[in-house]
């Protein structure tokens, strides 16, 4: 599949997908995606799927498996709860091609994890998620590709995942790997961790100022 630029932003319970020209939204997939790419250059399709498992409590966790083309697992990794999409990007524009696996966390989060195959060994490029969104933007003329994850603005008393203008991080490609930019980004580099701190200390904000669960920042 061919794009200009793909964005994944999760508002409330929707994940939205969106790819030029192409668009879906909704749960999870119950059916396996799979498909045979070359990914290393070497003339020999590998076998790749995305795909959902639930555990005996009925939790889930998505799946990206990756088989050589004698059908030999190479790897399988875990992703978000809930797998929703698979795509391949040749990020150096040569014969390689990398896997975006997209899945979703909780209530709110999209997720991005890039991966390359290099020497028989998958290799983790990129992986960030956010309630405020993830999008790529590929490689126009001489600038490289770009990624921005969405970061919540707490600073701003009325901000909300549904209606605020969002702060990004972006990180660009070097050739092998995505960097954080500071001078594109206009949010610190945050972790999940603080990410998440921060979204509980705005939430006991709210219960302090007496409002309801249902008035928390969406």
């Amino acid at each position: 599949m061919s794009f200009s630029r793909f964005s994944w932003i999760l508002v409330g319970l929707l994940l939205s997908l969106s790819i030029t020209n192409i668009s879906c939204s909704g749960g999870t997939p119950s059916a396996t995606n799979a498909y045979s790419v070359d990914l290393d250059g070497d003339g020999n399709k590998e076998h790749i799927s995305g795909f959902q498992i639930y555990n005996h409590d009925d939790i889930p966790t998505g799946i990206l498996r990756v088989s050589s083309a004698d059908k030999k697992v190479i790897a399988e990794v875990e992703l978000g709860d809930h797998y929703t999409g698979l795509d391949f990007v040749s990020l150096n524009k040569d014969k390689t091609k990398q896997i975006f696996a997209l899945s979703m966390s909780g209530a709110h989060q999209s997720n991005l994890a890039i991966y390359s195959l290099k020497n028989g060994q998958l290799v983790e490029l990129f992986a960030k998620g956010s309630a405020a969104g993830v999008e790529y933007k590929e490689a126009v003329g001489n600038n490289p590709p770009e990624i921005r994850v969405g970061r919540a603005n707490w600073d701003d008393p009325e901000w909300s995942y549904a209606t605020g203008k969002r702060l990004w991080e972006v990180y660009v490609w070097d050739g092998e790997k995505f960097e954080y930019s500071q001078s594109k980004s206009t949010s610190p580099l945050k972790s999940e961790r603080e990410e998440t701190s921060a979204y509980g200390q705005q939430y006991l904000k709210f219960v302090g100022k007496g409002k309801s669960s249902s008035d928390s920042p969406k």
